[in-house]
């Protein structure tokens, strides 16, 4: 009777291992994908507005060019934030100064145009949604227009937490 207790013990106190074991790895697991410190960093990046989709273009540390697509502007903005550690530059540009700009309805949606100080043309785009429209225009006001490489872009820095 008491080699059968001893043995019931040790069952349970190696099943009790054996989980325990299991939710250590599955914590390394979590936190390795969490925090990789081999992950290369963001340096530079672009959120480009092509047709009704955006696309979140970025430079790593070792000058490996990445790109991604979202639907919304929301979404690739959440992107850059917390994947990337970038954020939109509010105030490190400040070449593209914007001279005005305004929001226009039309039967698609709404279209957003812009002059910049010393540029003869204005610019546009168009936004299936107002709240999209709103948002790039406030981020172009507050100075975080950039031509890129593949049209109209709000430029991504590294967060203060990146650098």
């Amino acid at each position: 009777m008491k080699t059968w207790l001893f043995k019931k013990r040790c069952f349970k106190l190696f099943k009790w291992q054996i989980l325990g074991l299991l939710i250590v790895e599955a914590l390394v697991i979590v936190s390795w994908n969490v925090y990789d410190p081999f992950r290369e960093k963001a340096q530079l990046g672009y959120i480009v507005k092509n047709g009704q989709k955006y696309f979140v273009l970025w430079t790593t540390t070792s000058q490996e060019q990445q790109i991604g697509e979202f639907q919304e502007l929301n979404d690739a903005i959440r992107f850059a934030q917390r994947e990337l550690d970038l954020e939109c530059s509010h105030d490190r540009l400040g070449m593209y100064p914007i001279e005005y700009s305004w929001l226009k309805p039309n039967m698609g949606g709404i279209t957003f145009y812009w002059k910049m100080v010393n540029y003869p043309f204005f610019n546009r785009l168009t936004f299936k949604s107002e709240s999209e429209a709103k948002l790039f225009q406030e981020l172009v006001q507050k100075g975080a227009y950039s031509p890129s490489p593949i049209g109209h872009a709000i430029a991504l820095f590294p967060s203060k937490k990146n650098q």
